[in-house]
């Protein structure tokens, strides 16, 4: 960002800070969600079978992007093929 304000202040004005906003609370909502036990219990529990991963990964990111729903995955499985 110091170098954009180096390069051109106008740069910064053109920035969809809207986008940004969002994706950030996109990472705050699955930080939530993720300190909650029934959910913790629930992806230990899925996250051992590569369909299941796979399955949930596609319906997740279909309500919030790609890459939160990995981040909340990701810690309960070892099947990252299927993850990502």
């Amino acid at each position: 960002m110091g170098i954009a304000c180096l390069i051109s202040r106008k740069i910064l004005q053109s920035v969809d800070y809207s986008i940004l906003l969002t994706f950030i609370c996109f990472f705050v909502a699955i930080s939530n969600i993720s300190n909650s036990n029934f959910l913790v219990q629930l992806l230990k529990q899925t996250g051992n079978n590569t369909y299941h991963v796979y399955f949930i990964s596609i319906f997740l990111s279909q309500f919030l992007s790609n890459v939160p729903p990995t981040f909340l995955l990701a810690p309960f499985t070892n099947h990252y093929y299927a993850l990502f």
